[in-house]
């Protein structure tokens, strides 16, 4: 019964087990080294006594009347247990002449400890070290049974089922403490400590602040490798300069037409453009988009044109010049470096544009109205303005004769007066609305009103075709 107590106790406070500290770990490794398990290095570590089992046991009979135990102790054999020790007291009394017989024991690390009542003692086997204040709360405790129950004690006939009612005063013995594991630590030791702490802070935020900047740096020359007119030659960061701390250095060479883009990217990517240092050699880049803009700057394409470079570097102008411009880029593309041609396929002259485009598709439109209305929303003109003022730009640009456009008012139904004066009234509010509102000279515009004479569809086929003849339509003269 005695080697149950030898067995493994698991610790009641769990947390010091899975608490990962520098204490910890090294109660680890002396339990990894000493081949003992975990639990018990922590429990002799941290463990000033335990009561781990309590028994209350009949003087005269010896029998066991009680027993309580601890969390996580293993079950003893109880009734082997008392009678052993009930031995062993008498064996004392007997043959070494005590009077009161053992009170306590000791055996492989437990102490049992034994504190006699009139009728009955407690054996408490005890883990560590019990302090003298343990017999006194054994002693609370027999005195409150022996008082409670000593009609049982008077009349006790072996049953045991009567001290049930015992037990509760012998859990009040279950007592128990523990080292504490927290170290008191000096205030100098304290201060060293945040000083320390502080200045591994310090030096982290630094080590951040200098990988961030410099991945944004990273960044910043990659974006200036890839910008057209530009080669970098140098790149670095001075963190103490002359100039300045933290200076950023840029070297290299530029197109002159290349874009000033330095400091915005900089500003993209959170960096302090004012802290950048920058030195270009000129040079001359044949990069398409430098290219193109070389060419843009000396050839000076008229505004309806548009330049753009093949992929074999041949210029290829579209839209409208007239030949004097492609004559000069014929005379200057054979000597400009980079360009291997000019494709002028693509290129209309200001009469065809004029003439073969702009005046038909001018005469494809028209504003319609509601039926016996002549007043329009001025909005419903903004497209047919637009191409107007056009068409009198390029009249005027190429000094071509400007042309007269004719505003045709038309009505639906029969002809009459009444639809002739409507369809007069048609025109002339689109002419009011494309001189007021969208400045085109009157005198270049013309009104007539044909009433119902002229259809732009033949009458009675729909609602279409009435919705059509309900119209101002224009003619170019």
């Amino acid at each position: 019964a005695l080697r149950a107590l030898g067995e493994t106790n698991r610790p009641e406070h769990e947390q010091y087990r899975s608490f990962f500290s520098i204490k910890g770990l090294k109660w680890r490794w002396e339990a990894f080294r000493q081949g003992r398990s975990f639990d018990e290095v922590l429990l002799a570590k941290t463990l000033l006594y335990r009561v781990e089992h309590l028994f209350l046991i009949h003087h005269e009979s010896g029998l066991l009347l009680q027993e309580v135990r601890a969390n996580n102790v293993p079950v003893m054999e109880a009734d082997m247990f008392s009678g052993m020790l009930t031995a062993l007291r008498d064996f004392a009394k007997d043959s070494l002449g005590r009077k009161e017989g053992l009170s306590t024991l000791e055996y492989e690390g437990f102490t049992i400890v034994m504190e006699d009542g009139p009728k009955a003692f407690i054996a408490a086997v005890v883990k560590g070290h019990p302090p003298e204040s343990l017999r006194t709360l054994f002693q609370e405790a027999l005195e409150n049974i022996h008082f409670e129950q000593q009609l049982a004690f008077r009349s006790f006939n072996g049953d045991t089922a009567v001290f049930e009612p015992s037990k509760q005063y012998l859990e009040t013995c279950l007592d128990a403490s523990y080292r504490s594991t927290r170290q008191i630590v000096s205030p100098a030791k304290m201060e060293l400590a945040l000083k320390w702490v502080a200045f591994f802070l310090l030096l982290s935020a630094i080590a951040y602040l200098i990988a961030y900047d410099s991945t944004r740096w990273s960044r910043f020359i990659l974006e200036m490798r890839r910008t057209p007119g530009y080669m970098i030659t140098e790149a670095d960061k001075d963190w103490f300069s002359a100039s300045g701390l933290g200076r950023y250095r840029l070297r290299g060479i530029k197109d002159p037409l290349a874009a000033d883009v330095a400091a915005k990217n900089m500003i993209g990517l959170g960096l302090n453009p004012a802290r950048l240092d920058v030195d270009w050699t000129p040079f001359t880049s044949l990069e398409k988009p430098i290219l193109l803009r070389r060419l843009e700057k000396r050839l000076n394409p008229p505004l309806r044109l548009k330049l753009r470079l093949t992929d074999d570097l041949v210029l290829q102008p579209i839209g409208v010049a007239n030949a004097t411009w492609v004559n000069k880029a014929q005379m200057i593309l054979p000597a400009f470096d980079g360009v291997n041609g000019l494709d002028t396929q693509y290129i209309s002259s200001p009469e065809q544009y004029l003439y073969q485009y702009m005046l038909p598709e001018l005469s494809k439109g028209g504003v319609f109205f509601d039926w016996g209305k002549s007043l329009l929303s001025p909005f419903m003109l903004g497209a047919t303005a637009a191409k107007i003022k056009e068409i009198f730009e390029v009249a005027k640009e190429n000094k071509l004769p400007y042309p007269t456009i004719i505003l045709e008012g038309r009505t639906d139904g029969p002809h009459s007066t009444t639809n002739q004066l409507l369809s007069v009234q048609r025109a002339e509010s689109v002419k009011k609305i494309l001189v007021e509102q969208y400045q085109i000279p009157a005198n270049r515009l013309s009104t007539i009103g044909y009433g119902s004479s002229r259809p732009v569809k033949p009458f009675y086929t729909g609602q279409d075709t009435d919705q059509a003849n309900r119209s101002v339509t224009i003619a170019v003269r």
